[in-house]
């Protein structure tokens, strides 16, 4: 995604967000912050001359704490692909897209024409310091799905899609990273449609790690969650409602913590482009709703979102003021 976006909770300040996107064609990230009182101060990224970075675009975003130091992961490209200082444009079988429409617009939050990369994108971590995550192609892809969590501690694991046939949905993997040891990679037996986009939450107290894909049934491209248990394994659970939702939307998820009971929001965009939300509170899903009152998106818009004790906070591109970048949208808690 040429908007590829990811927020989180600043560890110093609990009342600002940090808002990571990527800096134009420029290939770096790029960070803003947010204030999260009702009218709060915005800190924009202001580009005084960046260098050239390596940041693959289409691309995606996800930020985590690890000991309180803030670690963002996404694609870079793969040394083949940046000899030029380009990647080649991406086609689908919707249609091929040339060089300026990938880089304007990216792609289209996942249209079912959304542009699957020819080259492979390699998994990074890009702050505190670039670094593949991997030395091998074990960890590269071609497709954007992705999204990041971490117990903020010495653990974070990686969500990503992964092609193991041509002409079949890729399956769903997960890669933990323990500090000072090798990276373990896994299936998680599912299968999300190639154009899903990925969100992922961990439960502290419960260790349990919930991941939000789309897939591919007779009635629609519904979103799913699987949560996965101490080893690895998970039964997938059908979020009702969702058969509105855009092909390939952004998914943005967060919880809040009522005293050992847990309750989920998950956020993404209709086939219309209105932001809708779905509920977990006691280990059901509610049907999905309309965030009434809300701009509909800008159809190459990305999603994030964080939470405090009375909001959640939704980031994204609307279409009233899509000039103005990714705005503050407060969404009460129930």
């Amino acid at each position: 995604m040429s908007n590829a976006v990811a927020t989180i909770v600043n560890p110093l300040s609990k009342k600002e967000t940090l808002l990571f996107s990527i800096a134009g064609d420029k290939r770096q990230l790029a960070m803003s912050s947010f204030s999260l009182d009702e009218i709060g101060t915005v800190y924009p990224y202001s580009d005084n001359g960046v260098l050239m970075g390596s940041l693959a675009t289409p691309g995606a975003l996800a930020a985590v704490v690890r000991r309180g130091l803030v670690t963002v992961y996404g694609f870079t490209r793969s040394t083949a692909d940046s000899r030029d200082g380009n990647t080649k444009p991406p086609s689908s079988s919707g249609g091929a897209a040339s060089s300026g429409a990938v880089e304007k617009v990216g792609d289209l939050a996942g249209t079912d024409a959304s542009p699957k990369l020819d080259k492979n994108l390699v998994i990074s971590q890009i702050i505190p310091f670039p670094n593949p995550v991997a030395k091998d192609s074990e960890l590269q892809t071609p497709y954007v799905g992705f999204a990041a969590i971490s117990d903020g501690e010495d653990h974070s694991w990686l969500y990503n899609l992964k092609q193991v046939k041509l002409g079949r949905d890729p399956v769903l993997q997960e890669t933990e990273l323990q500090h000072g040891q090798e990276h373990e990679t896994h299936s998680l037996g599912v299968n999300p449609t190639d154009t899903s986009k990925l969100a992922a939450l961990h439960i502290p107290k419960t260790k349990q790690r919930l991941v939000f894909y789309q897939r591919e049934t007779s009635v629609g491209k519904p979103i799913q969650v699987i949560s996965i248990d101490s080893k690895g394994k998970g039964d997938p659970v059908t979020i009702p409602g969702t058969t509105n939702a855009y092909p390939g939307t952004p998914l943005a998820t967060t919880y809040r913590d009522n005293n050992g009971a847990y309750t989920l929001y998950l956020y993404y965009f209709t086939q219309n482009l209105e932001l809708c939300r779905a509920i977990s509170s006691g280990g059901g899903w509610t049907n999905a709703t309309l965030v009434t009152d809300e701009p509909t998106a800008l159809v190459s818009s990305q999603l994030a979102a964080t939470i405090d004790t009375n909001n959640n906070y939704v980031f994204y591109i609307d279409n009233d003021s899509p000039k103005k970048g990714y705005r503050k949208h407060i969404d009460p808690l129930m």
